[in-house]
């Protein structure tokens, strides 16, 4: 746990607690108001998973009910490959809000050239196409892992 925590910057992790005592640990840091990121695999951490902000179950190795119960299943058991797939996450979330702003930034301009008379029909599909295109052209970037690396 330690050499996870220390690659994700993590402060106040804990690690070999007792079943009852991880599900309070995480209440309790919930109150104070700090975000809970747990991480378990078995039937003894499903009830902490669902109590956290965000639970994180070993899906090759998990319970069917820690998996339900978390937020995110890893389907690989390599723990240092966390920070990558958190990495990841925040690049995602990143192009979705790209492509929001881009899509709203489209249909703003067309309904300005609308609402001024100048939208034509030819420009209004090419409006929309065009967009849909960058939208989909920058989305698929991601799949390369190339788009605004973390």
């Amino acid at each position: 746990a330690e050499p996870v925590a220390r690659a994700l910057e993590l402060s106040g992790w804990r690690a070999a607690l007792l079943p009852a005592d991880k599900a309070s640990w995480v209440r309790e840091r919930r109150a104070a108001g700090s975000p809970v990121a747990m991480l378990g695999d078995g039937i003894n951490d499903a009830l902490a998973l669902a109590e956290a902000d965000v639970g994180l179950a070993m899906g090759g190795t998990g319970t069917a009910l820690a998996c339900e119960a978390a937020s995110i299943v890893l389907l690989d058991e390599d723990l240092r490959r966390l920070p990558q797939a958190i990495a990841h996450a925040r690049r995602t979330r990143r192009v979705v809000r790209a492509n929001i702003a881009l899509s709203i930034g489209v249909k703003l301009v067309a309904g300005v050239l609308a609402l001024s008379g100048n939208l034509r029909l030819y420009m209004a599909v090419a409006l929309d196409l065009g967009g849909t295109l960058l939208v989909l052209a920058v989305g698929t970037a991601t799949l390369r892992g190339d788009v605004w690396r973390a």
